[in-house]
């Protein structure tokens, strides 16, 4: 074959000389046979059948296209100081040089090489009472990575499972106990996976979490609050949150599934943490904190009934104002029933008119105040009976 280029120039078409004559026999095979081998961090070694006389190109995929990356004069490519997890799609072309003509041959089939991965950076945990959600970097074309657990009883690392992400939900891990799990990273080639260095992770799961807090002996000053026993835990810290400091204050630790709170104030809501906490050797190693419950003291006895207005049928009680208290009950005594019944709720309110009442007639009346949490009712002591007698 020969090549020579031509124009029109002023309608006439004019040709250039011919090129040197390629003989299509001259054509070297196509390569095959690549393997590659002797992968470090650094480096690799590539290897394929000789073609006799020939230089090879060696390409690499980029942007979806294949450049020339260079040209070898055997069968063999070596490079190094590639750095960590230098991976490439390639294909190989045998070249020859005949005069002044070059043919090159068919491409190779593509394959993809690679250093060895990088090892995984920022290894991490969120810890939980059955495991935790295990975290690392990315590591650059890795394909997936290996996670394995520590058997102390077999004295060796047991794998969990592979995954192609760079994090793993752990489950199924007994409480407060300690662990050590391994991450491999892996780039898959052509020629077969290539794992980099483990890196390992001790921790030590949370004990179990406080999930209900029950209360009892509610008063104006004090309550009890209990909960079920949670899973390898050696004592528990009773958080109170303060309003002064505005956090969590700790208040006591107890090895017992309840905490008497005293010393409060009447008709207030108090808000509770409790820390499970697993000791080891006297020492907190892990500890698992609940969500925040709130609870109420008892609102006091209403105080300072009296009445103003009296009339004959009618009259108005009024009363201290109680702490705390978001409701009062007012009960007035029924000589028939011979029982006090309630006549009304205010809301917001330390006054109440009475009406419908028979002129010159004695009447008892008791107050109590009222708070609700949680759609649970809390009350204070009644009043003392307030007697008074409307206007004849």
């Amino acid at each position: 074959f020969a090549v020579r280029a031509f124009g029109t120039v002023q309608g006439e078409t004019v040709y250039g000389n011919y090129s040197a004559v390629a003989d299509l026999k001259n054509i070297p095979g196509a390569v095959s046979g690549v393997a590659l081998s002797n992968v470090t961090a650094g480096g690799y070694t590539l290897t394929w059948n000789a073609v006799q006389g020939v230089k090879y190109n060696i390409y690499k995929e980029s942007g979806g296209a294949y450049n020339l990356f260079t040209t070898v004069n055997s069968n063999k490519y070596s490079p190094s100081k590639l750095g960590n997890s230098a991976f490439s799609k390639m294909k190989i072309a045998a070249v020859k040089t005949v005069g002044s003509i070059s043919y090159e041959g068919v491409f190779s089939n593509e394959f993809s090489a690679t250093t060895l991965p990088a090892k995984v950076k920022n290894f991490r945990i969120t810890a939980s009472d059955i495991g935790g959600k295990v975290r690392w970097d990315a590591v650059p074309c890795a394909t997936g990575y290996d996670l394995y657990v520590y058997k102390a009883n077999k004295k060796a690392f047991s794998k969990l499972k592979t995954v192609t992400t760079n994090s793993y939900d752990l489950k199924g891990r007994s409480a407060g106990k300690e662990y050590t799990i391994r991450v491999v990273p892996r780039i898959r080639t052509t020629f077969g996976v290539f794992t980099g260095a483990p890196t390992d992770l001790t921790f030590r799961t949370k004990p179990g979490k406080v999930t209900d807090i029950k209360v009892s002996s509610v008063s104006t000053g004090s309550f009890k609050l209990m909960w079920n026993e949670t899973k390898a835990t050696s004592c528990y810290y009773v958080y109170q949150y303060s309003e002064k400091k505005k956090k969590y204050v700790k208040v006591a630790t107890t090895k017992s599934e309840a905490y008497t709170a005293s010393g409060l104030e009447s008709g207030k809501t108090y808000k509770y943490k409790i820390k499970s906490v697993k000791l080891v050797n006297g020492k907190s190693v892990c500890t698992n904190t609940s969500a925040v419950f709130s609870f109420t003291t008892k609102p006091g006895k209403t105080l300072g009934v009296k009445a103003s207005g009296r009339k004959k049928t009618y009259l108005t009680l009024s009363w201290g104002k109680v702490n705390g208290a978001e409701k009062y009950q007012i009960y007035m005594y029924n000589s028939a029933k011979k029982k006090y019944t309630r006549i009304a709720t205010v809301t917001g309110q330390e006054s109440y008119k009475v009406k419908n009442l028979t002129a010159g007639t004695s009447y008892k009346f008791r107050i109590r105040a009222l708070k609700t949490l949680d759609s649970k009712k809390y009350y204070g002591s009644y009043s003392s009976v307030f007697t008074v007698s409307t206007k004849k």
